[in-house]
């Protein structure tokens, strides 16, 4: 637990949780913004997002990202084997 007046960054050496740190909060009714590439990593940070809009009552918006080149060498190598 972090203590009183401690820095995120001292706080971030010491856990083994990810962590969000907000530095300058406005107000405000915009959407959550998740991005999603496929890998469990980036699903596990959607349903974090999630999670938060639906406790700060805000949309969700999910951005996903594809890079064709890399699904072409990789499906192509795959096929091979």
């Amino acid at each position: 637990m972090p203590r009183s007046g401690e820095k995120p960054d001292r706080v971030a050496r010491r856990i083994d949780r990810d962590l969000f740190i907000v530095r300058n909060p406005e107000p405000g009714d915009g959407p959550i913004v998740a991005a999603l590439d496929g890998s469990p990593q980036s699903w596990g940070g959607f349903k974090t997002a999630l999670a938060l809009a639906k406790q700060l009552d805000r949309p969700l918006v999910a951005i996903s990202a594809f890079d064709p080149e890399f699904h072409y060498v990789a499906f192509n190598s795959i096929s091979r084997v």
